[in-house]
C-alpha cells in the first residue's frame, strides 16, 4: 500500500474505534457546540493526517528509524522556525519604528 492509503486507514480506523469507546465510556465528549465542530474537523483532517502521512512517506523511502527520528526532531525544527519567525518579525517592527519615527520626526 501507498503512504497515503496506509495514513487513510490508519486514520479512519482509529476514529471509529476511538469513536465508538467513547461513546460507549464517556458519551459528553461528543456534546460540541455548533462553531466548535468546523474546527475539529479541520484538525483533524489536516492536522492528524498531514502527521500520518509526513510519517508513513519516509518510512516508505527510508526506514522506520529515519521516519521516527525526523518526527522526534519536529518540536527542534518548530523551535528553530519561530525563534527565526520571531527574529524576523523584530526587525520588521524595527524597521517599521524608525521609519514612523524618522517620518514623524522631520515632518514637525
Amino acid at each position: 500500500m501507498t503512504p497515503l492509503q496506509v495514513s487513510t486507514w490508519r486514520a479512519l480506523l482509529v476514529t471509529v474505534f476511538l469513536g465508538l469507546y467513547l461513546l460507549v465510556r464517556r458519551p459528553s465528549v461528543f456534546k460540541l457546540q455548533r462553531r466548535e465542530i468546523g474546527y475539529y474537523v479541520l484538525y483533524g483532517i489536516v492536522g492528524v493526517s498531514l502527521f500520518n502521512l509526513a510519517f508513513n512517506t519516509p518510512v516508505a523511502i527510508n526506514k522506520a528509524a529515519v521516519a521516527t527520528t525526523l518526527m522526534f526532531c519536529a518540536p527542534v525544527f518548530v523551535a528553530l522556525g519561530s525563534w527565526w519567525n520571531a527574529l524576523s518579525l523584530r526587525l520588521v517592527y524595527e524597521k517599521m519604528y524608525t521609519t514612523f519615527v524618522r517620518d514623524v520626526g522631520d515632518s514637525q
